[in-house]
């Protein structure tokens, strides 16, 4: 074990005083008319004072107790944020009871499942959820209030009394109770498996209250916002009590939207707010988005002065972002000084960038155990990336730490539970014998007494030579690559995999249909520079949302099952019943008839309106292209490329074709924006003595700095039609193959090229027409298909590279299926040629090359049908492409390698 650490006592802690619940309410009414809440709403903000709240919470209790609750009874509490919310909490707690919060976004197995093991009598819940309390079968309240209806003792329309039924009509005293009677009854997040429940007494809420509101760090007439959900631990002691006890307004937006928080910062104009990470990532992720479409000039700015900030606010203590990004800060809410974040570990860059922009950062460390926070940072002494030290009497110790003063977070402290429920087996694993509490967190305490978390004991994985992998580190590296919107690293068959739900807007913008190749690609860029055990051993693609709780964590327990089902191509059997609205919606005409021709397209598949078309449907260049022209012909409106890039779920194909057709813009024909026949025109005299100039120059680079090797180079026909099908790993690649074929049949040979990156200008134009190089757009495979089939159709010799993509580890990609139909048309032989070597000397992102040995070995040249007995796959197509991959890959370079 390692030491313990304590933190310093606060020097304004004995200005707290005593803290219970009668206490904090006798505090509320002698506040008067000063808000205690402010409830905002689109038209206006709904004021409760701090006298209105305690009496409210006082004829609470009186009348719970008139209504027979006992000492140590529990009250479920199933229903949104809310004013009412934090009444019902109170009065609960200072009337003796016993709080048992529910998420509000629970269905009824869930509800279910806590109700039947803590069974209480009463639950005060809004209309919304009484179908959900209905289908509950064991452990249902009997008296059921409602928030939501204020018909005093009548019953409802749907069910349940008003819970201002139970008021009493005038506030009465409230009981004296013991401070280590349990008050409030809460479950785990469930992010490693079933929930577990426990409870907090009132002296772990008040260890806590009274640590926090001990700092100073927020203030009478402060107004803080809390968009979290109230039956949270974190939100309930650091959002609603905390600021009670400070004399702080708490302030409830409409919802948890970045529109309704926008409004609701300006509105109530609120100075602090308490968040989770990921809100202050979009928060950020907002302000860069829109300076970004300011246009570059201003994003270069933006990024410039954002880097002299953090630098300043680092090095010199200077907080610069007050003035330099104040009127970014103004627009989103003027007043806000103050983020304070738990619920998850707060990354180092995150904060630095909050920081950067002006706004103090205060993180903490805790669990709904230890009463939500338990270290933290203050305003005069905080460490970037770290959770800060222990609050009130708390302490902490690291547990067998390993080399790097690693090990499991242990705690002991007034603020933690008393243990969990009937549940000694999990008590057992939680307690040590000498009564410290095992968070199951990794950490380590520097020297100046800072924690910082490194993540769960439970999720660390362990690979086979012994090396330890914290998912959370590694999935913030992975997480930079742009086509990412979600990565969660997983641990099957010994080896780390990666699930991934990618951004659908960043794939298409990067030109690609092929949407796990595009991510694996840029996670082949970023694993370059990792460590072989950080590196990812298999990948799955989905659009399925990650299971997170309402605080953000991934529960990675089921994160598996979506990785398992998604390799294993697990489809639904049964598109889910489409809802009331999406059957509107497919009433409309022009909707009807865009989900006729998806039905036509994938026929028997199941899918819905949010179904994905690239994901769940497969829908791949090709297919678009077929898609698109059905639109065309039956809608009369035509998607630009730059249109169809936005689009991936029916829904959004249906909304942007809706609004191009309101927009009075009919289709026009398609035409090529290039003449490929004068790109296929035998070039001049001039032009064929630079090309053979090129040639010898490109034979010298190959053979002398790369000293490349060629085997097989008797398998070439001396004349065409036929292709050339090589793998692509490079950017070295047309190079090489140009590097070793001999003079006579280079003179034939047609290259494709991007029009968008080859033919932008006339030099490289020039170089083009010399190098017979023609232009396609890959947004239109069958334009490159059909330009291929003329290369042919001359006696031409086309090189293709099937897997479109360079491969981002070397290895050998899947061949798309545009060579598939290129040769099924053609009936022409196709020669398979592998490179290696050219990955070493000039890996995907690296701009300059270095020296390294190249090889390339050509095969026996094949028929189509040969490949297509071969191979595997839905079409001929796919068949044709995929023995043609087996041939490649059966190839040997004259190095050995494979």
């Amino acid at each position: 074990m390692a030491g313990t650490t304590r933190g310093p006592k606060s020097t304004t802690a004995s200005a707290v005083g005593a803290w219970s619940f009668s206490q904090l309410i006798a505090n509320l009414e002698g506040r008067g008319e000063r808000p205690a809440i402010l409830q905002v709403t689109p038209e206006d903000v709904e004021t409760w004072t701090a006298r209105d709240l305690a009496v409210a919470g006082k004829r609470l209790a009186g009348g719970l107790a008139a209504a027979g609750l006992e000492s140590g009874e529990p009250v479920a509490l199933y229903a949104p944020n809310r004013p009412e919310w934090v009444v019902v909490a109170l009065g609960v707690m200072a009337g003796g009871g016993v709080l048992l919060p529910i998420d509000d976004l629970a269905d009824a197995a869930e509800a279910e499942k806590l109700l039947s093991r803590v069974r209480p009598k009463r639950i005060v819940t809004v209309r919304a959820h009484l179908d959900d309390l209905g289908q509950i079968e064991d452990g249902a309240p009997s008296e059921v209030y409602l928030l939501d209806a204020d018909n005093g003792d009548e019953e409802d329309r749907g069910g349940g009394k008003s819970w201002r039924a139970l008021l009493a009509d005038e506030p009465a005293d409230l009981p004296e109770l013991d401070a280590e009677r349990p008050c409030a009854r809460l479950a785990t997040s469930g992010t490693t498996g079933p929930p577990k429940i426990f409870d907090l007494t009132e002296a772990n809420i008040a260890a806590n209250v009274t640590a926090i509101v001990g700092e100073d760090i927020v203030h009478d007439g402060d107004r803080a916002l809390l968009p979290l959900p109230l039956h949270h631990a974190y939100p309930l002691v650091v959002g609603t009590l905390t600021p009670l006890t400070a004399g702080t307004a708490m302030v409830l937006p409409e919802a948890a939207s970045g529109p309704q928080i926008l409004h609701a910062l300006n509105a109530a104009r609120v100075s602090v707010i308490v968040g989770v990470p990921r809100l202050y990532d979009a928060l950020v992720t907002g302000m860069e988005s829109k300076v970004a479409q300011a246009g570059g000039p201003a994003r270069r700015a933006f990024t410039a002065l954002l880097g002299l900030s953090a630098w300043s606010q680092e090095r010199l203590g200077l907080p610069l972002g007050k003035w330099l990004f104040a009127p970014l800060r103004r627009r989103m809410g003027p007043d806000v000084r103050l983020l304070v974040s738990g619920g998850a570990h707060l990354a180092a860059p995150l904060q630095r960038r909050l920081e950067a922009l002006g706004w103090l950062v205060l993180s903490g460390y805790g669990l709904a155990e230890t009463a939500s926070v338990f270290t933290a940072n203050r305003p005069r002494n905080r460490r970037l990336g770290s959770a800060g030290y222990p609050l009130g009497d708390g302490e902490i110790r690291i547990a067998e730490p390993d080399d790097d003063a690693v090990g499991q977070v242990q705690l002991r402290g007034s603020c933690i539970t008393p243990g969990y429920r009937d549940n000694p087996e999990a008590n057992e694993a939680a307690f040590s014998a000498d009564g410290w509490f095992r968070t199951g967190d990794l950490g380590r305490v520097d020297a100046q007494g800072f924690l910082f978390i490194s993540g769960r004991k439970t999720e660390m994985i362990v690979l086979p030579g012994g090396k330890k992998v914290h998912p959370e580190e590694l999935e913030k590296i992975y997480q930079r690559a742009g086509t990412v919107e979600e990565v969660a690293v997983l641990e099957r068959g010994d080896q780390l995999v990666g699930l991934v739900r990618h951004d659908v807007k960043a794939v298409s913008e990067g030109g690609s249909f092929h949407v796990e190749q595009a991510v694996r690609a840029e996670l082949g860029e970023i694993m370059r520079d990792l460590p072989s055990h950080y590196r990812l051993a298999g990948l799955a693609v989905t659009r399925e949302s990650f299971p997170r709780t309402r605080l953000g964590k991934y529960r990675r327990f089921l994160l598996e099952e979506i990785y398992d089902r998604v390799k294993a191509g697990g489809k639904r059997e049964s598109a889910p019943e489409l809802s009331a609205e999406d059957r509107r919606l497919l009433e409309e005409p022009l909707a009807a008839k865009i989900w006729r021709i998806l039905k036509e397209q994938f026929p028997g598949e199941p899918f819905d309106l949010d179904s994905s078309l690239s994901l769940d449907l497969g829908l791949d260049s090709f297919g678009w292209m077929n898609l698109t022209l059905s639109v065309e012909q039956h809608c009369e409106v035509a998607l630009e490329p730059e249109e169809i890039a936005e689009i991936d779920t029916p829904r959004a194909l249906i909304e942007a074709v809706r609004e191009k057709a309101e927009k009075g813009k009919a289709a026009k024909p398609r035409r090529a924006a290039y003449d490929v026949d004068k790109w296929l025109r035998p070039p001049g005299p001039l032009l064929r003595a630079a090309g053979a100039c090129l040639y010898r120059l490109n034979r010298w680079i190959m053979g002398g700095w790369f000293r490349l090797s060629v085997e097989g180079q008797e398998h070439l026909p001396a004349e065409g039609p036929y292709v050339i099908a090589v793998n692509h790993v490079s950017d070295l690649d047309p190079l090489v193959v140009g590097g070793a074929l001999p003079y006579q049949v280079m003179q034939q040979v047609y290259w494709s090229g991007e029009v968008s990156r080859l033919f932008t200008n006339p030099l490289m134009r020039l170089v083009a027409r010399i190098a017979h190089i023609f232009p396609v757009d890959e947004r239109d495979p069958q334009a490159a298909v059909a330009a291929g089939g003329k290369v042919l159709e001359r006696g031409g010799i086309q090189i293709w590279f099937p897997e479109a993509w360079r491969s981002p580890d070397g290895e050998l990609q899947q061949f798309l299926p545009g060579i598939g139909r290129l040769l099924d048309e053609r009936d022409v032989p196709v020669v398979p040629a592998r490179i290696s070597g050219a990955f070493e000397a000039m890996p995907r992102g690296q701009r300059w090359p270095r020296r390294h040995p190249i090889q390339i070995a050509f095969g026996q040249p094949a028929r189509p049908q040969q490949l297509a007995e071969e191979g595997e796959g839905d079409s001929p197509a796919d068949r044709i492409a995929d023995g043609l991959r087996q041939r490649v890959a059966a190839l040997e370079t004259p190095a050995g390698s494979s």
